[in-house]
């Protein structure tokens, strides 16, 4: 019965990706007659210089402190939306630099892998707090396809990036707090799973630094 459960769920994880790779076949395509980029907007017109500021100065072993190309200087450390040491920002920056240097389509990557991951992430909060392989799927696609994620965060890259740590850390409370046994019906202090409470603050802690402050603060409060 496990085992069934489990391919149940390696399936329904494999037809999200699948679903994840035909909604951004444009983007992922090898084929130059078939591919697209993102629009002109916020997407290309901010973020993809501040990674482009963020590249050029940690590849030259310096911190991205001070801007010099905006209103005749600023500070670019103390801009949340650049984002600048949020992990997977800097997971993007290396691996462009090895394989040739910064470009538009890396940032489009990160954008898409950004969809792929709160995709899976929804399915596991889902899939824990239903028990329904059904249930979570149907959620994570409403979830990561609906009109929010495909709208406009796609091209406001930090509101798309601060989003998608909730069910991480929705997840992370849910196993924390659930009742170790069937019987049990209250837990205690010392009943409580302490390291998914970790997770979860992990999991806000990378909503945080993803740049867009107001969406951080929703998820603060729902998680509290």
């Amino acid at each position: 019965m496990r085992k069934n459960l489990l391919s149940h769920d390696t399936l329904a994880i494999a037809v999200l990706i699948a679903l994840w790779a035909l909604f951004f076949w444009r983007l992922l395509t090898p084929n130059p007659i078939d591919q697209a980029s993102l629009v002109n907007g916020d997407f290309s017109g901010q973020f993809v210089a501040f990674g482009a500021y963020q590249y050029q100065r940690f590849t030259s072993g310096q911190v991205p402190l001070w801007n010099p190309y905006n209103n005749g200087g600023l500070p670019f450390i103390a801009d949340t939306q650049a984002a600048v040491f949020y992990p997977p920002r800097l997971l993007t920056i290396a691996l462009s630099f090895l394989s040739g240097g910064w470009s538009y389509h890396a940032l489009e990557l990160e954008m898409m892998g950004h969809v792929l991951l709160y995709s899976l992430l929804m399915y596991a909060f889902v899939r824990r707090l239903t028990d329904s392989v059904f249930g979570a799927f149907i959620a994570c696609v409403v979830a990561a396809y609906g009109g929010f994620i495909t709208g406009y965060p796609q091209l406001q890259l930090a509101l798309l990036e601060a989003s998608i740590w909730l069910p991480l850390g929705t997840l992370g409370i849910l196993v924390a707090t659930s009742p170790h046994e069937v019987s049990e019906t209250r837990l205690g202090f010392k009943d409580v799973r302490w390291s998914w409470l970790v997770v979860s603050g992990l999991a806000l802690g990378m909503s945080w630094m993803a740049g867009h402050p107001q969406t951080s603060w929703f998820l603060t409060y729902l998680m509290i």
